[in-house]
Formats: C-alpha cells, sequence, structure tokens
C-alpha cells in the first residue's frame, strides 16, 4: 500500500510537469510495450482512456464476449480468458487514476491504470488486490498488449508471500515463506535415481554428511556414501510424490525445508513387499544440497 501512495504521489508529479512541458520522462529499455529507447512520453488522448474504461464494464459484468470485442488476440489467448471468466463468480475492478501515455514517435498509446481489485471464485477463494496496469492501444482502438502489477493486503484468503506461524525457541514467532531455488526440480530428479535405483546418482543430491531420522525416531549421522549400498538388497522400488512444499523461515538465509508427500512400494530380493505412506522432510543447505531426511511413515493396508 505504501508503494502504492508513492506511485500516486508521482504520477501527481508527472501530470505536473507533463503541463508545464510538450514532452518528460525517458524510456531506458525498450520492451513489447515501449519500443522506442532514449523517447519521451507525452499525453495521451481520451479515447485511449475510455476504451480502457469501458473494457471495465465488460470485465466487472463478467462480459467475455464484450470484453473480448477490446483486444487483438490470438486463439490461445482467448481460450485462457474463457478460463479465466469461467472461473469467477463475480469480480469488481474500481480505477483510481487511468492516465494515457504516447511514446514519442509512435502511433500507439500505452494508458496506465491504478486500481482495486476484489474476486470472488467459484471455488469459494476471494481476495482484494491492488493493481498496477499497463495497457497498450494501436491506432484502432484495439488493446494490444497488457501488464499487470499487483499488491497483496494482508486481508487476503490466498496469495501471500508468506504466512503461517514458526514458534522460536526464545519465544518469539515468525511466518513462513515459499522459497524457490530449485528446490522443487531437486526433489523431481531425485525420484527418478531412487525409482532407478541408481545409488551414485542419488549422492549427488546430498551434503557430504547427512543427518537422518528414521520412522522409528533413531537418529544417524552418515557420509552421502551410504547411497552406494542402499538398494542392495531390493529388487525394485515405486516412489510416488503426490506433493512438494519448499518453504524457509521468513527474514532468514535461503536454507530452506522440504515438506514431501508420498508413497513408496518396496520389493526386497526376499521375496517380501512393503508399501507405505509417508511424509519425509529435507532440509536443504545453503549450497542447495539436502543436509538432512526426517521421515514419518505408515502401511498402507490391504483392504
Amino acid at each position: 500500500m505504501k508503494n502504492l501512495i508513492l506511485l500516486l504521489v508521482f504520477l501527481i508529479f508527472s501530470i505536473s510537469a507533463f503541463s508545464q512541458n510538450k514532452s518528460a520522462g525517458n524510456v531506458f529499455k525498450s520492451t513489447k510495450m515501449f519500443t522506442k529507447e532514449g523517447k519521451a512520453f507525452t499525453l495521451g488522448s481520451n479515447k485511449s482512456m475510455n476504451v480502457i474504461l469501458e473494457s471495465f464494464k465488460a470485465y466487472n459484468a463478467l462480459d467475455l464476449e464484450k470484453y473480448l470485442s477490446f483486444y487483438v488476440m490470438t486463439n490461445d489467448q482467448k481460450e485462457l480468458q474463457k478460463k479465466w471468466f469461467n472461473s469467477l463468480n463475480k469480480v469488481e475492478e474500481n480505477p483510481w487514476i487511468v492516465l494515457p501515455l504516447r511514446l514519442e514517435g509512435t502511433k500507439e498509446e500505452v494508458v496506465l491504470v491504478i486500481a482495486e481489485e476484489k474476486r470472488d471464485y467459484k471455488n469459494g477463494s476471494k481476495e482484494k488486490l491492488y493493481v498496477v496496469e499497463l495497457n497498450k492501444i494501436n491506432e484502432d482502438g484495439k488493446l494490444t498488449e497488457f501488464s499487470q502489477f499487483r499488491s497483496r493486503p494482508w486481508t487476503n484468503e490466498f496469495g501471500l508471500p508468506e504466512g503461517g506461524r514458526v514458534y522460536l525457541s526464545n519465544g518469539d514467532t515468525t511466518t513462513l515463506t515459499l522459497t524457490n531455488r530449485g528446490e522443487v526440480e531437486l526433489v523431481e530428479k531425485f525420484k527418478a535415481a531412487v525409482n532407478k535405483m541408481d545409488g551414485k546418482a542419488c549422492m549427488e543430491f546430498f551434503a557430504d554428511s547427512v543427518t537422518i531420522v528414521g520412522d522409528n525416531g533413531k537418529m544417524s549421522r552418515l557420509s552421502k556414501n551410504f547411497w552406494l549400498n542402499y538398494f542392495d538388497n531390493i529388487q525394485s522400488i515405486n516412489w510416488r510424490v503426490s506433493s512438494i512444499l519448499p518453504t524457509k523461515i521468513t527474514d532468514t538465509d535461503p536454507e530452506s525445508g522440504i515438506n514431501i508427500r508420498s508413497r513408496t512400494k518396496t520389493v526386497l530380493k526376499n521375496g517380501s513387499i512393503d508399501e507405505t505412506s509417508e511424509i519425509i522432510f529435507l532440509l536443504y543447505d545453503l549450497n542447495g544440497k539436502i543436509a538432512s531426511i526426517n521421515t514419518w511413515k505408515r502401511p498402507i493396508l490391504k483392504e
């Protein structure tokens, strides 16, 4: 919210500058939205502003046919919009500021919008967003490019950058943050190596020394070389992962904990079969290696 207020102040000063100068600002890097690097802006037309306002009316009414009439879209893009509209029970986007701009040397205009958007989904979820949008409009008055930047207030039901609660040993509390340092890809590759019973490949995902806590609560510390003999008595193994959730304690170093829900069927060379459902917690260290494994298991009973 603070950033949006600062942006509003910036826009007020920008509009004041436009009133005194024929052009202002600069494009420092050309993009699909702003194609002329090193060029300044002038104010655009109310015609472009009205295109945006009319598209908002169609959006808020969930009138897909009318909404699409304002855009130049491929069939794939239209299908994505259809899915998006079908996911909504109700939507309300109310603009705070609509500012049409034209980049020197171009015939298209870009309309900057700051708005509040409330979404009510058919699945029962609800959210409110503050959005900054850039809309590119061609000479025919059609929207050809769209970008949206979102700020989620803490009253949202989902989509927050952090949440939950962590109780620290000193009595303080903090939250968890989703992390994205390759943890999901690591687990997927590790799973493939396990199912191939490739001990040497499994070693590559681990730190030199690994702490292991089994489902019996016993803790041991092993060299990652334990994988070289891990599959000696196993005939086949089928590890099926149903979810991977990588998180870290908010505002700490990027060590993360990877929570895995899975099922495993192991056939031993002596003929016995073990089928279990498990929750596995992996500690992913600063070097991107697994430093510990903590496992909780229960047998899958035959019906």
